[in-house]
């Protein structure tokens, strides 16, 4: 993985504006960040006001709340059992965790406007 930004953040370090360290458990991911500093690269300093670090955390805590509903789905399927989730909702669910991932580069001007997506209804 090539590095081209590191920043620190409230919860650890954001790489190249997606992933945060120590949150990840991406072997490669770390060993990459440590490649990048033993090269003489610094992390760019916690920015006072930003608001992205918590948006990225609310966003990403969002996402992670609703893996399990991915694994049930792909679990019953492989176990030829009638899904809980049908197929329509699910692909609700792909547009809504898309639009979640899609809010920093949408709103990355003006994250005051941030208009969060909706979980789709049961």
């Amino acid at each position: 993985m090539k590095i081209n930004t590191a920043q620190i953040i409230e919860n650890g370090i954001l790489i190249n504006g997606k992933i945060s360290l120590p949150d990840s458990n991406t072997g490669h991911i770390r060993n990459s960040y440590n490649e990048w500093l033993l090269q003489g690269n610094k992390p760019e300093p916690l920015k006072k006001n930003d608001p992205w670090p918590s948006i990225r955390a609310d966003r990403d805590s969002k996402i992670k709340a609703v893996q399990f509903e991915y694994e049930r789905y792909n679990r019953e399927l492989r176990l030829n059992i009638t899904p809980t989730r049908d197929s329509n909702w699910m692909l609700a669910l792909d547009a809504y965790v898309q639009d979640l991932a899609n809010i920093p580069q949408v709103y990355e001007q003006n994250p005051d406007a941030i208009k969060w997506p909706t979980l789709p209804e049961n």
